[in-house]
């Protein structure tokens, strides 16, 4: 990938540069290609329904909330659009009702896709079996309105009249089958150690999951699906950048807050429309630091 990254002391561009410099690696290595697979019967006028779904997943780690911030957060930003090939972000109406047509069918092509994407770079898939892995579940459930769908009230640890989603195995809600393990083993949940729910609230909160709610259920499960991408999008990108560095006690709230969303100036090359130089706002804390890993990231060591 031919692309160089720097730092300036102004004029900036875009509030985005660290981000403009993932999606061109994202975009060299063709690694949310898997989302053209997703086939969704909607009118393409300005962008493809897998436009629509890497614009979802853009705005999370843009550090948008909701959808509707989408409008004041990334409407203006047609040069990091333009890294993509777009002229623009699309309205988040538009990305709305893009969550608000999937399918059961189109919800299992768009699970394949993000596992087949997360698959390629996880780190789990390279790690050493003569040792343990320990995983840990988050048995917490996502909140939802009285008036989505499918919603009923749910179990939340410390709370009460909460509502989830009444599906088996989804938003809190547990199967039937497994009603007796999980609340036998809800007071040991309860009391295990806080480094977990710590990371579990970071990732949470970083990337605005309980925030973002939809009236439709699969709309929700896609949104649930977009997330979880976003999420092993930060783990490689910390992994891989950022562990032996200043930023190696970040969490994915500070890095979409504090990194991604770092101001600098993107350049692009004048024949191809290839982004060419990506300069991060030397005045910004870190943004030496920053450029650093940048660089390891999409260079390597």
């Amino acid at each position: 990938m031919s692309l160089e990254i720097g730092l300036t002391e102004g004029p900036i561009n875009t509030q985005y540069a660290p981000l403009a410099a993932l999606c061109a690696l994202y975009q060299a290595q063709n690694r949310l290609k898997p989302l053209v697979q997703v086939q969704i019967p909607m009118k393409k006028r300005v962008f493809s329904p897998a436009d629509k779904l890497q614009q979802v997943l853009l705005c999370m780690l843009a550090g948008c909330e909701t959808l509707s911030e989408v409008n004041s957060r990334l409407k203006s930003e047609n040069l990091l659009a333009g890294v993509w090939g777009w002229s623009r972000f699309a309205d988040q109406a538009t990305l709305s009702r893009l969550l608000d047509v999937l399918t059961l069918k189109q919800i299992e092509h768009l699970r394949q896709a993000t596992t087949a994407i997360w698959k390629a770079h996880s780190l789990t898939m390279r790690h050493d079996w003569r040792g343990y892995l320990w995983l840990d579940f988050d048995l917490s459930g996502l909140p939802c309105s009285p008036r989505a769908e499918k919603s009923q009230k749910g179990y939340f640890s410390g709370k009460k009249r909460h509502r989830a989603s009444a599906s088996p195995g989804q938003c809190g809600q547990i199967p039937g089958d497994g009603l007796v393990g999980y609340l036998s083993g809800q007071p040991a949940y309860d009391d295990r150690g806080g480094a977990e729910v710590e990371q579990f609230r970071n990732d949470k909160g970083g990337l605005g999951l309980e925030a973002r709610r939809k009236h439709r259920f699969l709309g929700q499960k896609g949104y649930i699906l977009l997330t979880d991408l976003a999420h092993n999008l930060l783990a490689d990108f910390y992994h891989n950048a950022l562990l032996d560095s200043p930023f190696a006690d970040y969490g994915p709230k500070r890095i979409v807050r504090d990194l991604l969303a770092t101001p600098g100036q993107l350049t692009f090359d004048h024949d191809s429309g290839k982004l060419v130089r990506v300069e991060l706002l030397s005045l910004k804390q870190f943004s030496g630091d920053l450029a650093i890993c940048l660089k390891r990231y999409c260079f390597g060591p």
